[in-house]
């Protein structure tokens, strides 16, 4: 079984773990780290462009 480390499925591959066997805990840290992942991660340059791999490659 392979990893698919695109960010957009992080949250889902720890839901579908089984945190609940965890510790309290660890399970208070997961549901802070899976309200995290509902917004996608994003790069900005100088506050004004966001950065993508497509304007990596922009010429």
């Amino acid at each position: 079984m392979g990893f698919d480390i695109r960010s957009d499925t992080i949250g889902q591959s720890f839901y579908m773990s089984k945190w609940y066997e965890s510790d309290i805990g660890v399970r208070k840290l997961l549901l802070i780290f899976l309200e995290n992942t509902k917004k996608p991660s994003l790069i900005r340059a100088g506050n004004f462009i966001t950065l993508s791999l497509q304007t990596l490659t922009q010429e």
